[in-house]
């Protein structure tokens, strides 16, 4: 697979650029940002480290809104399968929900629009791989069930900017993949995407509402005796550690499209509480590690967030299954936080 990773800079993209190039593929990577700027560089400078050759596969700085630019990259890259990862998270795209918008939104059409203008070597169709989110869901009246059990079919009503893109990304690539009509010069993309609960790694938190979590593994990680975050500690939505999420990006893009029902697939791993997390940190420390629960604006983001993720489709369609629950995630976390602090 020749890829190419678009917002390779962030969270997801910093890493996944070393998990393709460990399964023998080709990873080429652009962010809007240049290398030293991206809050993934200690992660992608590792798998340059570990992959000769990765390095020179790091393309000039490219705002996803710039859309000649983009679409003269994808012409001449003619990659089999595109990770579009570019996008603004949750708390980040309410305080600007125009800029949420373009990037989410414009961002991802501009993609899709470059990518119907070649065919792959075998004559298939480009893939584009895109997360969704959590947070195409909100709470609906008469339905308690949507947020104890986050069904596939939805209904999907968010109550966030953020939300109301993903839903947008999700009906755009049912479109791409099969409402398109081809034209001369013109075909499909086979447009996959992925509804992610609450992802978990050694990148410092980033404007996602769902961020409290990272910030009690550094908050342990550093050695802190206290920490505030900020939501109850009742609060239960479904995480996911990112060497799964990882996982299922690569899985959903190598899939055969034969064997694929849908272009939207929940994945699912563990559902703890705020609490349950503080507490299995706390386990593994040598010290007090104190709590103090302080809800803002994000409380409500949250709140509107399914507790679980029904995920059966990715298991009979693909294969899926996740392989760390709280437990493994928690030692994982703060191993990793630790070494990300010392770089």
């Amino acid at each position: 697979m020749k890829a190419l990773i678009i917002g390779a800079g962030g969270q997801i993209g910093s890493e996944l650029a070393g998990a393709l190039e460990a399964a023998g593929h080709e990873a080429w990577m652009v962010d809007h940002q240049p290398l030293e700027k991206c809050a993934g560089r200690g992660a992608l400078e590792a798998s340059f480290a570990q992959y000769p050759g990765l390095a020179a596969r790091w393309l000039p700085a490219l705002d996803v809104l710039q859309a000649d630019r983009l679409a003269a990259l994808i012409a001449d890259l003619r990659p089999d399968t595109v990770f579009h990862l570019a996008a603004l998270l949750s708390a980040t795209g309410e305080a600007n929900p125009d800029l949420c918008w373009r990037v989410n939104v414009d961002g991802l059409r501009t993609t899709l629009e470059a990518m119907t203008r070649y065919r792959r070597p075998d004559g298939a169709d480009p893939v584009l791989v895109c997360p969704s989110s959590i947070a195409a869901y909100g709470p609906v009246t008469g339905r308690p069930d949507v947020l104890e059990r986050g069904p596939e079919e939805g209904p999907l009503e968010p109550t966030t900017m953020y939300g109301v893109t993903k839903v947008v990304a999700e009906r755009l690539g049912a479109w791409y993949s099969h409402q398109l009509k081809p034209t001369a010069g013109r075909g499909r993309v086979d447009t996959r995407l992925l509804r992610f609960p609450g992802l978990l790694s050694a990148v410092p938190p980033g404007g996602g509402s769902s961020d409290y979590a990272n910030e009690l593994f550094f908050a342990g990680a550093r050695g802190d005796q206290a920490v505030q975050i900020f939501v109850r500690p009742d609060t239960r939505i479904p995480f996911m550690h990112m060497d799964d999420a990882l996982r299922s990006l690569v899985e959903l893009a190598e899939a055969p499209r034969a064997r694929l029902t849908r272009t939207t697939y929940n994945v699912g791993a563990c559902y703890p509480t705020a609490e349950e997390i503080a507490e299995a940190v706390r386990r593994r420390l040598d010290h007090p590690f104190e709590v103090r629960y302080v809800p803002d604006h994000r409380q409500a983001f949250v709140d509107s967030w399914p507790r679980r993720l029904e995920d059966g489709a990715a298991r009979s369609d693909w294969g899926w299954s996740h392989r760390l629950d709280l437990e493994g995630m928690t030692d994982r976390l703060l191993h990793d936080c630790r070494a990300s602090l010392a770089r």
